[in-house]
């Protein structure tokens, strides 16, 4: 009895739309990582807008809007995704992602140790050429 009252609690909080934007808010406006970035992005645009008030809200307005444009982007290609991912499949990019990973991280140790001019990559792409 209880579990199946917590299923149907669950599947009304996933339609609730206004409460998971809520809480999506909340969270992020806690967060002191999203603070920082908006407090860093007005010190740094606030001298080229000119402390312009008018500029500030087009400027974040057109922010914000191009945030919530590709935040729809990504949901409706993660719908499509979603049905096209197979456990095997997630394990494969799992597999290929933590491949890569483990190539940046051996350029990164070893670009560590070496001096300054030798493994450049700027200088392995003209030795290509």
């Amino acid at each position: 009895m209880t579990n199946n009252f917590l299923v149907k609690q669950y599947i009304s909080d996933k339609k609730n739309y206004l409460g998971m934007f809520i809480k999506g808010f909340l969270i992020n406006f806690i967060n002191i990582g999203v603070l920082v970035f908006w407090l860093g992005i007005i010190i740094i645009t606030g001298p080229t807008l000119e402390n312009n008030l008018n500029r500030f809200v087009v400027f974040f307005s057109t922010m914000i809007g191009v945030y919530f444009f590709t935040d729809l982007v990504k949901i409706l290609l993660a719908k499509q995704l979603k049905k096209k991912l197979t456990p095997t499949r997630i394990v494969k990019v799992k597999k290929i992602l933590g491949f890569i990973l483990v190539i940046c991280g051996l350029v990164l140790i070893i670009k560590g140790f070496l001096p300054k001019d030798q493994l450049n990559p700027q200088n392995l792409i003209e030795d290509i050429r």
